[in-house]
């Protein structure tokens, strides 16, 4: 009896799995799989950047330490003077570096190079909120005694980017939703809800003016017109709806 007993069983479990209501089990699952229509919507926006920042340096040269530095601190003083005199606010203006360089002459056979003057640079970096005055900032700088450009720099403010970052994520959301609407309406389907949705976005990063080396300027130097130009933003938004 027993062994009849082992003998019937797996023809129990067959016969279970081969019934109607297995099948209809499997089928439900199928029917519950979510059927989906993926589009990514686009939003891009040139905008003018909010921050500018003009690095300018004042350089001396003298036989002694003291006199190079005074001689340079005399100069700086007179340059930061006429820029608040511009309308730039003190807390605008903030020194980046400042170093002393020993020059040192040619050795001559076995006899070594000697110290024969001292360089001191100043350098300032000076913020901005607009770009309007940056030529006439410079040139009023290099008139009280600046004599070296360090670049000027174009960059958009965190609180900026997010209120542009903000905006086009809504943007390009809705750009997806109509996407989809079309698609939905020419395929026959109706969209009943979304099941995720990604964001990426592209902020541009900072960026240099036509002056962007450490250049040598003279009093009587021509006026470089200097433009912020615009740059892109973009953000596209990758949404899956379910549809039926």
């Amino acid at each position: 009896m027993q062994r009849t007993a082992l003998l019937l069983l797996p023809a129990v479990l067959i016969g279970a799995f081969g019934t109607p209501a297995f099948a209809q089990y499997f089928g439900q699952q199928e029917q519950q799989a979510d059927r989906t229509l993926s589009v990514t919507g686009f939003a891009t926006e040139k905008v003018s950047p909010d921050d500018i920042f003009i690095s300018l340096s004042v350089e001396t040269r003298n036989t002694t330490v003291t006199a190079a530095l005074a001689a340079n601190s005399h100069t700086m003083g007179r340059v930061i003077s006429a820029l608040n005199s511009t309308g730039v606010p003190p807390n605008n203006i903030s020194t980046s570096r400042l170093g002393i360089t020993p020059i040192i002459s040619e050795p001559t056979g076995i006899a070594p190079g000697i110290i024969t003057s001292y360089d001191v640079m100043n350098t300032i970096q000076i913020t901005l909120s607009n770009s309007t005055s940056v030529s006439t900032l410079i040139d009023t700088a290099v008139g009280a005694g600046a004599n070296r450009l360090g670049g000027v720099q174009f960059k958009f403010s965190p609180s900026k980017s997010k209120e542009i970052e903000d905006a086009l994520i809504k943007e390009a959301v809705a750009d997806s939703r109509a996407r989809a609407d079309l698609v939905a309406s020419a395929a026959g389907v109706t969209i009943n809800g979304i099941k995720s949705i990604g964001i990426n976005a592209g902020m541009p990063g900072p960026y240099y003016g036509p002056l962007g080396l450490a250049l040598p300027l003279e009093a009587d130097h021509v006026n470089t017109p200097i433009m912020a130009g615009q740059r892109e933003f973009s953000v596209s938004a990758n949404v899956v709806y379910l549809i039926s």
